[in-house]
């Protein structure tokens, strides 16, 4: 991977928050009717909001009788949102052109194609912050970017929001990058189970820390945990604040009482449904193997996870609660 991050405490802990939320929703599943309600506000207000963190002027009232060009740019971020929303591919450079596409649509001259000249990332002060790719390089960087996504066995959120990160850093169109990466982070959200059924918005909390999410990104180093546990914060707020509108209690999850290390194992099985003992290992390389099998074991022995087969055939997966 080009960037790279430290799994530290806090981020699994906010990982496990998502998780946890999701779940709580699964099992008080509200009625289709307020679920479809809720979508179809929060896909509008990501859509605004998105847009205001590029300097939109329109609020939740004005948007609804605006004539201008800014309700258009609106308009098309909300279509490219719904659109991701129906899909079920995983992302391909085709599929990321068409969120642009659908997204600058009558707002763009070449809306759905990468730039062919250099260009620069200014501040609000008209300097030149960043200088990314030349347009030579960008299908290149673009395919190294989705080869990754596709692989990578990090987890979900983890992987939606690096892309965003190494998206804005190919900057691959002339306009609407950020935008488009934005949409991005919820399509890979919803492809991995954590789309919260199109009602986690986002892009809110990121308007209301515009300062702080635009210093992140242009951070110029490839270590980027800092970034990682910003939009973290971001994404369980949102989540926090779906809770309270859906009015569900959070609950402690079963993951509540192991040690740090334990924990991480244990969601890295959840995320992947069943995995080996070398799938696990890989993961921490720098833990010896005895180590590993006793956290499996630790696992095992709580009632949390199921062994399957023997020797080199060992399995794990989640163990699912009886009697339900």
């Amino acid at each position: 991977m080009k960037y790279h991050y430290r799994l530290t405490a806090s981020i699994l802990e906010m990982i496990q928050h998502l998780i946890i939320i999701r779940e709580a929703i699964g099992l008080a599943a509200p009625a289709e009717a307020r679920v479809t309600e809720i979508r179809r506000r929060s896909l509008l207000k990501s859509a605004l909001y998105s847009a205001k963190i590029e300097g939109n002027p329109l609020t939740e009232t004005s948007v609804l009788t605006d004539k201008s060009k800014h309700k258009l740019e609106v308009q098309q971020l909300l279509a490219a949102y719904e659109w991701g929303f129906k899909q079920t591919r995983p992302l391909t450079v085709g599929m990321i052109k068409e969120l642009h596409r659908i997204s600058m649509a009558n707002l763009d001259e070449t809306p759905g194609k990468f730039r062919q000249a250099q260009t620069a990332i200014f501040n609000q002060a008209g300097v030149a912050v960043y200088l990314p790719p030349p347009a030579m390089e960008i299908k290149t960087r673009m395919d190294e970017l989705v080869k990754w996504l596709d692989k990578a066995g990090d987890p979900v959120p983890i992987k939606a929001v690096v892309s965003h990160f190494w998206f804005e850093k190919i900057h691959p169109f002339s306009d609407g990058n950020g935008r488009v990466g934005r949409v991005m982070v919820t399509y890979i959200l919803h492809l991995g189970n954590l789309g919260f059924g199109g009602m986690l918005n986002f892009e809110e909390v990121l308007a209301d820390r515009r300062e702080e999410y635009y210093a992140l990104l242009n951070e110029k180093g490839k270590e980027i945990t800092l970034f990682i546990k910003f939009m973290l914060e971001s994404l369980v707020k949102a989540a926090d604040k779906l809770m309270v509108e859906l009015k569900i209690k959070g609950k402690r999850g079963p993951d509540a009482t192991l040690l740090p290390r334990q924990r991480e194992i244990y969601w890295l099985i959840k995320d992947h449904e069943e995995v080996s003992f070398d799938f696990v290992k890989r993961r921490f390389l720098a833990v010896p193997s005895s180590t590993i099998h006793y956290d499996l074991g630790q696992l095992i022995k709580k009632g949390l996870v199921d062994k399957m087969g023997q020797t080199r055939g060992v399995r794990y997966r989640i163990r699912e609660p009886r009697g339900l």
